[in-house]
This record gives structure tokens, C-alpha cells and sequence, in this order.
């Protein structure tokens, strides 16, 4: 992508696709702007775009949605702010349209929320507040939205029980499956649809409070991943089925990237 004068904030960019095109989002040093990177063909990207300012980085990040883009020919992007969660709304063909505050979201601690679609202008956007709550925003239209606190799953610890970050998939039409690490090393999951919403936790405790990763592949199963608390590093992956609701044994180990630890200062032992 095109340097351009930026200075990226160390912290979670964000990319989202429509279509052949792809747009890249990250917080810009100094004073905390979004920028833009667009790409119509996904290989070569425009000079980046700045939008507004005061985003903090650090451990912040940038979610996006593209639950608009075929209808309105928009991409929605939503960063915490100390005035609230930010929402700007960008043209698929580049540059910055409308920009607003979500509801309710004002003083929420630096995270990494969630973003995601599970129909044509339908978006729900995820971020945890001063409790450690998951808190959702839920709209049909990108303009409306609905603030509601999800429930945690029996035997939560108290106290701030989210302190990293989400991530969400929709693995089928309305349907919303949300993951996140908790204070305690357990992987929890929020299930959400019209028939009702659901929370359970996915392992016992031994999980890196960091922030998971998720993508529905295309035979509908959903690939989770997330760090365990080791030297090593292994990441440990998760697959279920949406559609029948089994899971295979939590966890499975990926040993692709398992790695030896690294070798004393003198050492010979080839790495």
C-alpha cells in the first residue's frame, strides 16, 4: 500500500472486501485519525484518506461492515473514542460520506470491537464497557441503533470480564456467533438470532486474554482461533458446525504452528 504522510498508530487495523474491492483501515499517529487505503482490484491501493481525529491506539482498533455497500454504496468503520465509538461511513469508491457517534457509547475503555453483518443493512457492532460487559449496537439501516449489555455465562468471574477484544462472524442470514477471551483464560461465545440468544463458555481457563480470530469458510463451518498461555505460543483452533451445532473437542491443536523454543545465547542447537 502507498505510504502517503502517514505514521500509523501501533494498534488493530481492520480490512473489509465488496465486491473486487478492498478497504484497509488503521489509526493514525499523532492525532489519532482514521485513514483510509483503497484498493478497486485488491492489488493496487490509492493515496490514503484521513477522517476526523482523537482516536487513541495503543490497545484500540478499528472494526468494519460492509452490511451496506450493495445497497447505499457505503462501508462502515467503528473505532472507540473517549467521546464515544465513532462510526464513519465511507464510499465503496473511496473517501469519507457521513461520520456520527453510536448511542450510549461514550468512556469506554481502548479495545478492539467487533463489526459485522448478518444481512442486507443489518449490522451489529460489539465493544465491552467500564464493567468488562459485552455490549451490543444492533441496526437495520446504519443510521438507527439499538444498545443492549449481553449477558455473561454462568460462573463469570466478577469484576471486568472482557479486557482485549472481540470477534464475530454470521455464519447464515441473521444469525451472529461472538467470541471473545476472557480475564479468567476461558473462551466464551454468544450466540444471537431471532429464535434467541444464547452464552456458553468453549474451554477451560488457559487461554491468552487476547483477542480471537474467526472466519466462516465456505462450506459453513466456522474456523476459531485463539493464543494459549505458553512460552510456545501454540494457537489453538476450534471448528464447529453452525447448522448441527457440534463441536469437535476443545482444544485442537494446530501443530503447524507450534515452534521449539528459541536457543541460550551460544548456543549450537540449529533453529
Amino acid at each position: 500500500m502507498p505510504a502517503g504522510p502517514t505514521n500509523l498508530e501501533p494498534s488493530y487495523p481492520c480490512a473489509v472486501a465488496f465486491q473486487n474491492g478492498v478497504h484497509v483501515f488503521a489509526i493514525n499517529h499523532g492525532d489519532g485519525s482514521l485513514v483510509q487505503f483503497h484498493s478497486s482490484d485488491g492489488a493496487s491501493f490509492s493515496l490514503p484518506v484521513w477522517a476526523g481525529g482523537g482516536i487513541p491506539g495503543g490497545a484500540n482498533g478499528v472494526a468494519a461492515s460492509a452490511a451496506s455497500a450493495a445497497t447505499a454504496g457505503l462501508i462502515d468503520t467503528f473505532a472507540a473514542a473517549p467521546g464515544g465509538i465513532v462510526q464513519d461511513r465511507w464510499s465503496v469508491v473511496g473517501g469519507l460520506a457521513s461520520t456520527g457517534i453510536l448511542p450510549g457509547s461514550g468512556g469506554l475503555p481502548r479495545g478492539v470491537p467487533a463489526a459485522v453483518s448478518s444481512g442486507s443493512n443489518v449490522t451489529d457492532v460489539f465493544a465491552f464497557d467500564q464493567n468488562g460487559d459485552a455490549v451490543r449496537w444492533h441496526s437495520t439501516n446504519g443510521t438507527n441503533w439499538t444498545k443492549s449489555v449481553l449477558p455473561r455465562p454462568s460462573g463469570a468471574p466478577a469484576g471486568a470480564f472482557v479486557r482485549s477484544g472481540f470477534a464475530a462472524v454470521s455464519p447464515a442470514a441473521g444469525q451472529v456467533e461472538l467470541f471473545a477471551a476472557m480475564s479468567d483464560g476461558r473462551l466464551t461465545n454468544w450466540s444471537l438470532s431471532p429464535a434467541g440468544n444464547g452464552v456458553k463458555q468453549l474451554s477451560t481457563a488457559g487461554l491468552d486474554e487476547s483477542i480471537p480470530a474467526a472466519v466462516v469458510t465456505e462450506d459453513g463451518h466456522i474456523e476459531l482461533f485463539a493464543i494459549l498461555r505458553s512460552p510456545l505460543g501454540p494457537t489453538a483452533r476450534r471448528r464447529r458446525d453452525p447448522i448441527l451445532n457440534a463441536a469437535i473437542a476443545w482444544p485442537e491443536i494446530d501443530s503447524i504452528v507450534r515452534r521449539p523454543p528459541l536457543p541460550k545465547r551460544g548456543s549450537s542447537r540449529p533453529v
